[in-house]
């Protein structure tokens, strides 16, 4: 993420948030400069002369009130509109990389991480302009004033730039550790309250408090840990601000005392030094915090990017497929090696093993979202030419089918008009017809995903339908039927067997006749 991205959003109104920004304290150093010439005309007793400027200075009030109101919008809506493109390109990007991203992982990146950029780097950067205004506009006023105080405020912002670079590490580190612990307890989170009725079910309450409480306490500690350097941060440049403000102060009097400024200076010099120490101490504070987001930013960015799709036209159909040398590697040292193997088109393949003899991982192997540390898989054609294949136009039915909330129709087709025509034609052919006329709606039933109005046999059927729907050259099937009775799974069987369709089939107690039914086994052990 950068301000050169957030200015593309919408130019005209980038530029009127940052001049708003501008605004405040261009009105704020304004009025303070007025009220040097009131209090030199109160103590001139020169009425008329006080009444103009108090009328000046009350426009001025009315302009600051404005101003800080639209800024604070105008910025926000920047933001947030900046904040959907992100979002959309990270889906994107999510959709097309291939790769298993986890839920919480994605969740993080597009609330907390996103969250903490918006606070930490984008808000800052229209704050720090107004900082940096307050500072350059009081620069100004003094000089206008007299030179010599000039001095005096280049030694107060050379010494507020350079404080934030002493613990702008600790910082990023601080940042980057709440990103990584949130996206641990949305993990935590995930893993653990997926099974919540188990727990109910066996009383081990006990067990998930106690996980999700160390989960949450590593995320408070380090929110602990930000505030603390960011109060350090705060701290020390509130310090060395005071300190130096006072010597200027001081310097203001000698200058007073020697008729070299008016006498009015005094209470313009009190508000200036108040604007001055502001602008230094926050200046300071944001850009430490803005060059703690670097390395979100750059993850954030990583995420966005987008990626080159081939074109349709220049990826085949796969209707075969082979693996040679295959391994995969999983970060815990575990390595599971897998045979050599070859399925031709049109054949029908039960693959069986023992759990734990990578089944479904070799599914995820041969669908793209697993990369192998050793070996290739080699896709075919209807022609037994080696292609490089479109992965996308390969069925596949997960242990758990995976819905939508929209209708038992669309989930067929996703969202493909094309194929309405077919529906009924599919959920006959997985035995389906039945269940689906009991719905008020047929199949214009939206699936209720929170309430699950539909039962598990249900779900595998609507999963295999949407299967058969598209034509996949290539299925595979990783338990597709363990919620649906026997009795239905064999009419589902001989019609998935009478297809033209490739397939591969995992299962576990299949019987003598369900055995049958396919042309082979490949047998993983």
């Amino acid at each position: 993420m950068t301000i050169k991205e957030l200015y593309r959003v919408n130019p005209l109104r980038f530029i009127l948030a940052t001049i708003s920004y501008v605004l405040i304290p261009l009105s704020a150093i304004g009025q303070s400069y007025l009220l040097m010439y009131e209090v030199t005309a109160l103590s001139n007793r020169n009425l008329k002369l006080w009444l103009w400027l108090t009328a000046g200075e009350l426009l001025i009030l009315l302009v600051t009130n404005l101003t800080q109101s639209s800024s604070n919008y105008l910025a926000t809506k920047q933001i947030q509109n900046y904040n959907h493109q992100v979002r959309a390109n990270t889906i994107k990007h999510y959709y097309f990389d291939g790769q298993d991203h986890t839920v919480a992982a994605m969740q993080n990146r597009l609330t907390t991480d996103l969250k903490n950029t918006n606070e930490n780097y984008l808000l800052n950067f229209f704050r720090s302009v107004q900082m940096a205004c307050y500072i350059l506009f009081a620069v100004i006023v003094l000089l206008l004033i007299h030179w010599s105080l000039l001095l005096v405020t280049l030694v107060l912002v050379g010494i507020s730039i350079y404080l934030p670079q002493l613990i702008a590490k600790p910082i990023q580190a601080a940042f980057s550790k709440i990103s990584d612990s949130n996206k641990k307890y949305l993990d935590v989170a995930e893993k653990w309250l997926n099974g919540l009725n188990t727990l109910q079910r066996y009383m081990a309450g006990g067990h998930l408090f106690k996980v999700m409480d160390e989960a949450t306490q590593e995320v408070q500690e380090s929110k602990v840990q930000q505030t603390r350097i960011n109060q350090r941060l705060a701290v020390m440049n509130g310090l060395v601000s005071s300190l130096l403000m006072l010597a200027l102060f001081a310097f203001t009097a000698v200058l007073i005392a020697n008729k070299l400024v008016v006498f009015g200076t005094i209470t313009t010099v009190g508000n200036l030094q108040f604007y001055m120490a502001t602008g230094l101490q926050y200046l300071g504070n944001y850009r430490g915090q803005i060059k703690s987001t670097k390395p979100l930013n750059a993850k954030i960015a990583e995420d966005s990017n987008a990626i080159e799709q081939q074109k349709e036209n220049e990826l085949g159909t796969a209707v075969a497929f082979s693996g040679k040398n295959l391994s995969v590697a999983f970060p815990n040292g575990e390595k599971i090696a897998f045979p050599d193997f070859s399925v031709k088109a049109g054949e029908k393949i039960l693959l069986t093993g023992d759990s734990g003899t990578g089944k479904s991982t070799l599914f995820k192997l041969i669908l793209g979202e697993l990369k192998p540390a050793t070996g290739t898989i080699t896709y075919f054609d209807k022609d037994n030419n080696k292609i490089n294949p479109n992965l996308a136009k390969i069925g596949y039915i997960a242990q758990t089918p995976r819905l939508f909330p929209v209708t038992i129709a669309d989930n067929v087709t996703m969202f493909d008009s094309k194929l309405n025509q077919k529906v009924d034609q599919v959920l006959s052919e997985v035995d389906l017809t039945d269940d689906v006329k009991k719905f008020k709606n047929g199949d214009q039933q939206k699936v209720d995903l929170d309430h699950l109005n539909v039962s598990g046999g249900q779900r595998q059927k609507i999963v295999l339908a949407r299967a058969k729907i598209h034509d996949s050259d290539i299925i595979l099937i990783d338990e597709g039927t363990s919620a649906i009775d026997q009795k239905a799974t064999i009419e589902i069987l001989k019609k998935l067997m009478q297809s033209k369709a490739t397939i591969v089939f995992i299962a576990h107690n299949f019987s003598e006749e369900m055995h049958q039914m396919f042309n082979r086994e490949i047998h993983l052990g």
